[in-house]
């Protein structure tokens, strides 16, 4: 029998640790295949390793006193977000990232932390399947999106109010809220606790949408010349109806140019798989975004 032991890493061993993401990562993470030349330089001998020894915690498990699999997590406000998880080649499919995944959920219960989270990109089908086989779930995994043509329906006349500098917090705050409650309840408590800032952009437009005198819902649309993001949360009661697309259709007249490319993303999974029908006549199709959060409850 193999000698197994999990023991932390050395400044050196994280250092070949960071060497070997060069190795692992550009197959399953477009963004690591395009660091090249002096930026990779800089990520692979001075950004990375700093950032792994200061604000990760590392894990090496060792087989034979050798370096068969790596981990590195860090701590976030709710939960232990692992950063790194992987196998060398010649020892996967023995379990070894099961037993460094469980190292990880020590960490989260020293810290008195509740969840395990990670990101994937839509190119990681292994990490895909590891994390769901060991009960991880996806968190708005799709958007929608359409080149150069779409047919939204007619514009709306009414019912798109521009929201005030000091209103767009809280209107983007009640119906993310309200989409979560109907849509992913189970990741309310991680998203309201470590995302809901990181998702709002204030350089964008931002409205209310309105009906029969009542605000049901919030719309925002970002972006550049080739390309517009609209993020779209509203009333769950309308989440198959034509009507949002109507007041997107409306914010479009408000923006400067026609955008070549249009992404829709809605503010819980739920929404997405309802407004499938509406989207998909209207010309979008769905699309894994370019990097997606996996999470567990502990």
């Amino acid at each position: 029998m193999p000698s197994i032991e999990i023991v932390p890493p050395t400044r050196k061993e994280t250092r070949w640790a960071v060497g070997r993401e060069f190795v692992h990562l550009p197959p399953v993470d477009p963004a690591f295949a395009d660091i090249k030349g002096l930026r990779k330089a800089l990520m692979r001998h001075v950004i990375l390793p700093t950032n792994y020894m200061q604000l990760l915690q590392g894990a090496l498990l060792k087989v034979d006193g050798e370096t068969a699999a790596y981990l590195y997590a860090r701590s976030r406000p709710v939960a232990l977000r692992i950063d790194s998880l992987a196998v060398e080649e010649p020892h996967r499919r023995q379990g070894y990232a099961s037993r460094l995944l469980a190292e990880a959920r020590t960490w989260a219960a020293e810290r008195e932390l509740g969840w395990l989270t990670a990101h994937l990109t839509p190119e990681n089908t292994a990490g895909q399947a590891f994390f769901a086989k060991h009960g991880f779930q996806s968190y708005r995994a799709e958007g929608w999106r359409a080149e150069e043509r779409w047919e939204l329906p007619a514009a709306a006349t009414e019912g798109l109010v521009a929201l005030r500098e000091d209103e767009v917090k809280p209107a983007y705050t009640r119906w993310l809220t309200h989409e979560l409650e109907h849509g992913d309840a189970a990741a309310r408590p991680l998203v309201e606790a470590e995302y809901f800032e990181a998702a709002l952009y204030t350089r964008a437009k931002h409205w209310a949408l309105v009906a029969e005198g009542q605000e049901v819902g919030y719309l925002r649309l970002s972006g550049l010349r080739r390309g517009v993001t609209a993020y779209l949360a509203c009333d769950h009661t309308l989440w198959a109806s034509p009507q949002p697309l109507a007041w997107l259709a409306a914010a479009l007249h408000h923006w400067p140019f026609v955008p070549a490319r249009l992404l829709v993303d809605f503010a819980s999974g739920q929404h997405h798989q309802a407004a499938a029908s509406i989207m998909e006549s209207s010309g979008f199709s769905g699309y894994p975004r370019p990097r997606s959060l996996v999470y567990k409850k502990l």
